[in-house]
């Protein structure tokens, strides 16, 4: 078991903070620079800059903990990790839409 990923020695922790870093990022690049409509409210970055990294964390600690329940099942590395990452892209995904909803998501 010497080729398993680094994935694995991941705290959870860690994941999600890795995870939130990752979705603060990708909203980010969303968000910065747009002019707000009056109606959005002063305060309208707060919700996509909150909670999409939120969910993406989530989905992150999600994913390892899949992973690890994966492996320790038999099922095949390749294979765990795409389920993986598929649920860390459907959590970013999410977070993406409901940060956005009622601003850019319209």
């Amino acid at each position: 078991m010497e080729n398993e990923f680094a994935y694995t020695s991941l705290s959870l922790k860690t994941a999600g903070i890795i995870g939130a870093s990752i979705g603060l990022v990708i909203i980010s690049l969303f968000v910065i620079g747009v002019n707000p409509k009056p109606e959005w409210g002063q305060y309208w970055l707060l919700k996509p800059l909150l909670l999409t990294p939120l969910t993406t964390a989530m989905g992150t600690v999600l994913a390892l903990a899949l992973y690890r329940f994966a492996r320790k099942n038999g099922i095949t590395t390749w294979i765990a990790g795409f389920l993986s990452l598929i649920v860390l892209f459907i959590s970013l995904w999410f977070g993406i839409i409901l940060g956005l909803n009622g601003t850019l998501w319209n």
